[in-house]
């Protein structure tokens, strides 16, 4: 699954937001921490819900 995202300014920082689907699929709410791992070779991110 490939979803679109737009990035946005708060507060300094860069945020962007995760799409009700995997919210859903993955059972992201409020307050739960996930994790980035990014790849600098092939520049991509991975994101992962924390259990």
């Amino acid at each position: 699954m490939k979803y679109k995202t737009k990035v946005q300014t708060t507060g300094g920082t860069l945020s962007t937001s995760i799409p009700k689907v995997i919210r859903d699929i993955l059972e992201i709410e409020k307050g739960d921490s996930v994790q980035w791992e990014v790849d600098l070779e092939t520049r991509t991110v991975t994101m992962k819900k924390l259990e």
